[in-house]
């Protein structure tokens, strides 16, 4: 059974609320702790969105070789 979760946070630093953790570490001003914990929590995200499309890809190819035995094992019955 496949499970999906879908998480969006909207975060804004109340002292630069135009900073977008999404342009990376550059616009974090003056070594604001709440810029750079926005940076490590896009971060993160970034990490999960990607094991979860490796995962999903993962799944895809599994699917498509135990089709593709199943094809073989179907033919060699049928020649045999």
């Amino acid at each position: 059974m496949a499970y999906k979760a879908c998480l969006k946070v909207h975060c804004k630093c109340p002292r630069h609320p135009r900073f977008n953790p999404e342009h990376g570490r550059g616009g974090v001003k003056a070594g604001c702790a709440v810029c750079d914990a926005l940076c490590d929590l896009e971060a993160a995200m970034r990490t999960a969105r990607l094991r979860a499309a490796d995962a999903e890809q993962a799944a895809a190819v599994q699917v498509k070789l135990l089709e593709e035995g199943r094809r073989r094992k179907l033919s060699a019955a049928c020649v045999a």
